[in-house]
């Protein structure tokens, strides 16, 4: 799959980590291609061509890292100018993309017959919820955190993470967890998402945390259940 990433420059950084993390982790089967573009706090509808970047790769998905208004505007004549067949267009605070402009966007590109994906936040993207392919491909590796944990004297050995939240804060959070009392593991993990630190907003950064903490709970009972199995057949 052909990735191209859309981020851009400015203080806060999360664009910029987000884009960093996947092109240094993505599966070696895709190529991914990154670019910075401006901050474009100014409308840019009336023009925007002038804002399109030249000579951008073609891509079968595009990600695009929204923090203003302006790069939302530009989803449409991007999407159609490097022939993808989707993109993704999280939200991890609003003020960049609001509800508004996101129905615009989502109605262009139906139009246009791309397909799009708009995660809020960005880990809560799943395969199940994905109705096109590449953006299942996507899912596959990056979005809701999905771990496996192996614990000895109710502590954790072991914290593999089998899908990463994009942002790169699962391995962070998976490192952390080791050791720590299985009885814990949930609660600490939502502390551990927000230490990395998750750069949504105030808003929805809560409900990212709890996100992780969910996905260590479902790993959990997972590893209960197989342990249960074990025993039965033992049996």
């Amino acid at each position: 799959m052909k990735l191209l990433i859309l981020y851009q420059k400015t203080g806060r950084g999360w664009g910029n980590r987000i884009a960093r993390f996947i092109s240094i982790t993505a599966p070696e089967s895709w190529k991914v291609k990154c670019q910075e573009m401006p901050a474009l706090n100014l409308p840019v509808i009336d023009n925007p061509e002038a804002f399109i970047p030249e000579n951008l790769s073609r891509a079968d998905l595009l990600l695009v890292l929204v923090e203003s208004t302006g790069l939302a505007q530009l989803i449409p004549d991007i999407a159609e100018e490097i022939q993808a067949e989707a993109v993704i267009a999280p939200v991890d605070f609003e003020t960049g993309f609001p509800p508004g402009l996101q129905n615009q966007v989502k109605q262009q590109l139906a139009e246009r017959k791309i397909a799009l994906a708009i995660p809020e936040p960005f880990c809560s993207l799943t395969e199940r919820g994905a109705q096109n392919k590449r953006l299942r491909q996507f899912a596959k590796f990056y979005g809701r955190p999905e771990f496996e944990l192996d614990y000895q004297n109710q502590k954790l050995a072991r914290v593999d993470v089998l899908r990463s939240s994009p942002c790169g804060g699962s391995p962070s959070v998976a490192e952390e967890l080791e050791g720590d009392e299985i009885a814990e593991a949930a609660r600490k993990s939502g502390l551990y998402h927000q230490y990395y630190p998750c750069k949504a907003s105030v808003d929805i950064i809560h409900r990212s945390a709890y996100i992780t903490e969910a996905a260590v709970k479902r790993a959990r009972q997972r590893k209960e259940n197989e342990d249960n199995e074990d025993l039965s057949e033992a049996r």
